[in-house]
């Protein structure tokens, strides 16, 4: 299985540091280390998730912190980059705005 890794920023400043392993056909499993403000403060995150091809929702079940995240993916406008938008959270430390 193959093994992603990337940088994202979030639209409230955080930087995340994301390792991603695909699991079978659109799964994968995840982790996370975010970091933010002054400190800095910064949280980790570990789970799995599916990706819906034809919905470009993505479903993140976090085992910790424990919680589920609906995302939506879109295309960046290069071939490098996308943009995620929180659609549902049952998490607080991720919010929707």
């Amino acid at each position: 299985m193959s093994t992603s890794r990337w940088s994202s920023l979030s639209s409230s400043r955080a930087y995340g540091f994301i390792k991603q392993q695909a699991t079978g056909v659109n799964t994968f499993g995840f982790e996370e280390t975010w970091i933010h403000g002054k400190g800095p403060k910064w949280i980790a995150t570990v789970g799995k998730g599916t990706y819906g091809t034809t919905t470009g929702l993505n479903i993140y079940e976090y085992s910790k912190p424990r919680g589920i995240v609906v995302v939506r993916t879109e295309g960046g406008r290069d071939e490098q980059s996308t943009k995620n938008t929180i659609l549902a959270t049952t998490l607080a430390l991720i919010g929707v705005r």
